[in-house]
């Protein structure tokens, strides 16, 4: 792939997952949509239209969040106010994400 199309994922410190987990997961959020639009339009610019058919069929934003490395571990950090203080759709995507996170690994 291109590099024009490679999305790096935030860099952030493990300490900002435990203790400002708004910023830290929002940001992850973030980069996955990222992330998936820009396979998407690399997929449609090349006309790899089976490609594209299997990113808007088999893969979405959550896969991308829940394929990222440690993954897991960032989520276990989260405190139960920190989970508070996130939206609806945040928890539901990051719920999501790691159930799909769970289905990969089994």
């Amino acid at each position: 792939m291109n590099s024009q199309y490679i999305v790096p994922p935030p860099v952030m410190p493990n300490y900002f997952y435990k203790h400002y987990p708004l910023l830290a997961f929002r940001k992850l959020i973030e980069w996955a949509k990222t992330e998936h639009h820009a396979r998407l339009r690399y997929c449609a610019e090349r006309g790899y239209f089976k490609g594209v058919k299997h990113l808007n069929e088999d893969y979405s934003p959550m896969r991308v969040l829940a394929e990222v490395e440690g993954f897991r571990r960032m989520c276990a950090m989260i405190s139960q106010e920190g989970w508070n203080k996130l939206s609806g759709r945040e928890r539901v995507f990051l719920r999501r994400a790691y159930e799909m996170r769970e289905m990969l690994l089994s």
